[in-house]
């Protein structure tokens, strides 16, 4: 740290906040008026949340040994084959079934003293995994909490993570895996349970493409947990703000990172801690993902970006909205979603065409009436509603049929038992007349209002 009494006084204000408020500090804030200060400053808070992000992931071990010189547990029941991998909870372990002869794997709670006193979020996991039936979902067969070290007894995925083989695929077989994943997520959301660290490395495929959702780990319900838990990358801003309630748009921007990254090879924002992160979240302004890789098909960017919305009301509504827009990419149809960051862009653009208007009306190259019409045109273009929230708003022509129909009941009914005091109180031809052309001028009246709708 550096010598500097009032980098120290910055410093310790900023870690104060942090751990007792759970909220992270701007430096920009914090020197404002002593720019001399920022650097030195920023290197104290990057250092210390990357010290606070390996503590959180009980990463702080005894120096590795090779794999074959450690004691690998010991399970009733099962054969220890290898370690396959680790959690910021727990290791894994590929398990030999003696009963069943089948290949399943356990997770156990990692031997730190400080992940032992996280005991009840294991056995949140275990509940929350055991509550899916879904084949996108790693299945959870027993959980021993008695046991030690305590265990998760789950499926077994002989495959890939998504970030090892996403690269490499085809645009539709990206698409077709973020689909799959949100259907399952949709399953876990309609019951009450959110992931909250989603990433690629949390996402296994088998031999078929499918794809697995692994570790419950962060996963909750409660709206006012989860705050500065997960991988900073993947983070949505309401994350990073304890006062802001998490759901399951939560994880809908999660998927939106997730598919950004499928699509153009790199993460939205730099930088590799929340102090470099935090800044660009809240401005909420990624990169288009044609920027970085012209090759991006515009329908899958607009579906990131949906996804990605700084304000989790602008994102999608469910993850189900979300797969829909996914499938309808897959038929080769145009998709719904209109992500808040064109319209942006397009306000940046279309402002010196503004310009130009009032300057062609000055120099009297238009009339006033076409002025007014590039102006309303333009407006137009950079408001319009999402494309899905215009279709909602559209009767079909079954519904037109339907409300038509209604309406013709009711005004058959009414002729069926009024139509002779029509008649008896109206000579000649207008009787009929009346009786039968004004109930189809009506319901012409109606059907115009509605088809225009």
């Amino acid at each position: 740290m550096s010598t500097d009494p009032r980098v120290e006084q910055l410093f310790l204000r900023f870690v104060e906040h942090h751990v007792n408020e759970g909220r992270i500090l701007s430096a920009q804030d914090l020197c404002r008026g002593n720019e001399a200060l920022l650097e030195p400053l920023q290197r104290c808070i990057r250092g210390y949340l990357a010290l606070d992000q390996t503590l959180d992931q009980g990463t702080v071990t005894a120096p590795a040994v090779p794999e074959r010189d450690q004691d690998l547990p010991i399970f009733d029941g099962f054969q220890t084959i290898e370690r396959i991998g680790g959690g910021g909870m727990g290791e894994v372990y590929k398990l030999r079934d003696r009963k069943l002869d089948r290949m399943v794997a356990g997770k156990v709670i990692r031997p730190d003293a400080r992940i032992r006193a996280s005991l009840a979020d294991f056995l949140r996991e275990a509940k929350a995994m055991a509550l899916f039936q879904d084949s996108r979902i790693v299945q959870v067969y027993e959980f021993r909490d008695t046991a030690d070290p305590p265990v998760i007894i789950m499926e077994h995925v002989d495959g890939f993570q998504l970030s090892q083989v996403g690269p490499s695929l085809e645009y539709a077989q990206r698409a077709r895996i973020v689909k799959g994943v949100c259907e399952a997520l949709h399953r876990a959301h309609s019951l009450g349970i959110q992931h909250r660290d989603l990433k690629p490395a949390n996402i296994m495929l088998d031999a078929a493409l499918q794809p697995k959702i692994l570790d419950f780990g962060l996963s909750e319900s409660a709206p006012d947990s989860g705050h500065l838990k997960g991988t900073p990358h993947y983070l949505a801003p309401e994350q990073l703000d304890p006062t802001r309630r998490i759901d399951a748009r939560t994880d809908i921007y999660a998927l939106g990172v997730i598919l950004y990254e499928l699509i153009c090879g790199s993460v939205p924002y730099d930088g590799d801690t929340l102090v470099d992160l935090l800044p660009q979240l809240e401005a909420g302004q990624p990169r288009l993902p044609v920027e970085l890789d012209s090759r991006v098909p515009e329908p899958l960017q607009a579906i990131a970006l949906k996804a990605m919305e700084r304000d989790p009301g602008d994102r999608y509504p469910s993850t189900r909205e979300m797969a829909l827009d996914l499938e309808r990419y897959l038929d080769g149809r145009p998709v719904l979603a209109r992500p808040g960051l064109y319209s942006s862009a397009l306000g940046r653009m279309l402002h010196p065409h503004l310009e130009h208007i009032e300057e062609w009306q000055r120099l009297k190259l238009i009339y006033p009436h076409e002025a007014r019409r590039l102006r309303l045109a333009y407006r137009r273009l950079q408001a319009r509603d999402d494309d899905w929230i215009v279709e909602s708003r559209t009767l079909s022509y079954s519904q037109i049929a339907l409300y038509l129909g209604a309406l013709f009941l009711v005004v058959g009914s009414l002729l069926y038992f009024g139509a002779h005091r029509f008649f008896e109180a109206v000579e000649g031809l207008l009787g009929p007349l009346l009786v039968l052309g004004l109930p189809f001028a009506g319901l012409n009246a109606a059907g115009h209002v509605l088809y225009r709708r």
